[in-house]
């Protein structure tokens, strides 16, 4: 049975606070959050 797109759009919103999250915990102090996802993440 497919999804509703309700809870595809739960699902995502669920993944993006996660990772969003994520960054906030590993961010050390001093550096900017998006300092620290341009030298880290984005290298994924």
């Amino acid at each position: 049975m497919s999804k509703t797109r309700k809870e595809k759009l739960v699902e995502d919103l669920r993944r993006i606070i996660e990772e969003a999250e994520n960054l906030l915990i590993n961010t050390p102090d001093g550096v900017t959050a998006e300092e620290y996802q341009q030298n880290n993440v984005l290298k994924m």
